[in-house]
């Protein structure tokens, strides 16, 4: 069998160019197939089982090329951080002052607890998540563990975490952590006034439903996750209401929600569920009353005028709509001209009819709301629609509509006579 052979005279030498470079490679390329072309003649009577035993493949030829590998990657990133505020020696003694005031009050529960929330503050500009002070309260020191109302984070506090947090305000220079700490308004223990949500408790007790011995309030407990002080928080809160014979309830609730259904006898049982330290909100609990729809008591129609019972002159309103039903004698009694240029497919006169109902009888059909005034209009039906002019412009339908308004205005001035009849 005749072998096509090929002539390699380049391959010997070194790549000067990228074109150099790709005939190299295709030369080898072709060799390849011509020595693989030649082992399968040669090897012609080769068993079945031989000819079925995988290759390895060949992975792709990587390309550089020759500029590469000397120009150095640019880095990226931008500005540094640029802090919000002067942080400067006095402003670190005010973060760490409120934050010493936190610890002296918390410390007696959360010697019960193992740790306790504490509220902290942002400026109003610093609420973007970009800005969230991450570094400041980490894992280190006191953990973000949830958010409240806008610019308004909630760490999770434990004694050598409010050490650790006080000796970065103190002592860290770092850009990240300047501009964090320029993002904090205060550092404050969560209260009782704030759990009610600056109610008073004989308040929260009024606005509760009444249950069976008490007023059913919604308390909501912090969540730290899965922490090993989430168990004592609960229990800390559910040891309470044992010794005050309160009855929780969790139904209806996730177990993840820490959300429970107390029934409070007496105000002093809301002020004790307020100064828990894991409690997140105590509130009046949500009553849903059942409202019996209006359309389940229907009424007879008003008298509603026609044209023939008002004596005088009358206002002329065009209705600008996709039409007015024809199929109303007491409303067709008012319109005294049609224009449309709405096509068949487009034309639906509900919309437009119930607007015409309101213009000519609003004060019959709304009895309830004051200074509608009861006098009637004529109507004048300009059915236009979008729609029929979707292939064109906006400017188009504006036009016509105008021409439409135009043509219904241009009608002679209406008058009723004393028996009723037009002229």
């Amino acid at each position: 069998m005749n072998l096509p052979r090929i002539c390699i005279s380049s391959l010997g030498g070194a790549t000067h160019s990228i074109k150099d470079y790709f005939c190299d490679r295709i030369a080898l390329a072709f060799a390849w197939i011509a020595r693989h072309r030649s082992s399968n003649a040669s090897n012609g009577s080769a068993s079945s089982t031989e000819k079925n035993i995988p290759r390895p493949d060949r992975l792709p030829i990587k390309l550089i090329l020759p500029s590469q590998g000397k120009e150095k990657r640019s880095d990226g990133g931008g500005a540094p951080p640029k802090p919000f505020r002067t942080v400067d020696a006095a402003y670190r003694r005010s973060l760490a002052n409120q934050v010493s005031a936190v610890r002296e009050a918390l410390l007696p529960q959360m010697r019960q607890t193992g740790a306790a929330p504490v509220r902290v503050k942002l400026l109003t500009k610093a609420t973007a998540k970009s800005h969230r002070p991450e570094k400041l309260f980490s894992t280190q020191t006191c953990p973000i563990v949830g958010a409240g109302k806008l610019g308004e984070l909630f760490v999770k506090a434990t004694p050598d975490g409010l050490a650790k947090l006080t000796s970065t305000i103190e002592e860290n220079r770092t850009e990240r952590v300047m501009k964090e700490l320029s993002c904090v308004e205060s550092i404050e223990a969560v209260t009782p006034l704030y759990r009610r949500k600056g109610l008073d408790p004989r308040d929260v007790l009024r606005h509760s439903p009444r249950g069976k011995k008490g007023f059913m309030a919604r308390v909501r407990l912090f969540n730290f996750g899965a922490d090993e002080d989430q168990p004592r928080l609960v229990d800390n809160f559910e040891t309470l209401c044992r010794k005050r014979k309160l009855r929780i309830s969790t139904a209806g609730y996730s177990p993840g929600s820490f959300i429970y259904e107390a029934e409070c006898r007496t105000v002093e049982d809301v002020e004790a569920l307020s100064r828990v330290v894991g409690v997140r909100s105590i509130v009046s609990m949500p009553l849903i009353r059942t409202l019996r729809p209006m359309m389940l008591n229907p009424t007879p129609l008003p008298t509603l005028q026609a044209r023939g019972d008002v004596v005088g002159d009358v206002p002329t309103v065009v209705v600008v709509d996709r039409g007015i039903s024809d199929q109303i004698p007491a409303l067709e009694s008012w319109v005294v001209g049609r224009e449309s240029q709405v096509a068949p497919e487009y034309r639906n006169t509900d919309h437009g009819t119930f607007v015409a109902g309101l213009i000519c009888w609003g004060s019959a059909l709304n009895p309830t709301i004051a200074c509608i005034d009861s006098n009637p209009c004529w109507l004048a039906q300009a059915a236009t629609s979008a729609k029929t002019w979707a292939a064109g412009s906006l400017a188009s339908w504006l036009i016509v509509t105008r021409s439409l308004v135009r043509n219904i205005c241009s009608l002679p001035h209406r008058e009723l006579k004393s028996d009723g009849k037009k002229r």
